[in-house]
């Protein structure tokens, strides 16, 4: 049920790009949808740190629904590839508030961030919103997400994924822009 949701998603996200990009009249996304390329640029800029994308995105396409889920409780964050030291409390504070350039987690998190894309361009799409983040629009990364998706269903992808897990997850800050939706 789980794989038909996110098919159905995939396809009506396609479409809805295809029929975008071939709408000539469509408006160019507004000049203030840069968020800079450090933290203290993204919020000179007014834009806002989503945990789920690991990213700065403007105003204009920020999600505010994310609920009471906080990443940062749930997983563990550490400062190397092997999980062996984990961010002390001032590493933390600065994590939750997007002034990093990279830390580690366990691979849940690329799992959860892939769901939250998903989930959010579903609310914009359900809402009307004019825009999303470009990661959020991005049809590879879509795609990306449903081929680690399926291979966790699949019985001979599970030799891959336990592969996978013997490392953290390399979570890098990010600075996305806005991209049209409709």
């Amino acid at each position: 049920m789980t794989i038909l949701l996110f098919a159905s998603l995939l396809s009506v996200f396609s479409y809805t790009r295809r029929v975008s990009e071939n709408n000539s009249s469509r408006p160019e996304p507004p000049d203030h949808t840069f968020c800079g390329r450090t933290p203290a640029d993204a919020v000179k800029n007014g834009c806002h740190f989503e945990p789920m994308l690991s990213s700065w995105v403007p105003e204009a396409c920020y999600f505010t629904d994310e609920g009471d889920y906080d990443v940062f409780d749930d997983l563990p964050w550490y400062s190397d590839p092997f999980l062996r030291h984990p961010l002390n409390t001032t590493e933390m504070i600065n994590v939750r508030a997007g002034n990093y350039g990279h830390v580690y987690t366990t691979w849940a998190y690329h799992d959860e961030h892939c769901l939250y894309t998903w989930r959010k361009l579903a609310m914009a799409m359900e809402k009307r919103l004019p825009m999303v983040d470009t990661k959020t629009a991005d049809e590879e990364h879509s795609q990306h997400c449903a081929r680690v998706t399926r291979n966790y269903v699949r019985e001979d992808g599970q030799e891959k994924i336990a592969d996978l897990k013997t490392l953290g997850l390399k979570v890098t800050l990010t600075y996305f822009g806005c991209v049209n939706l409709f």
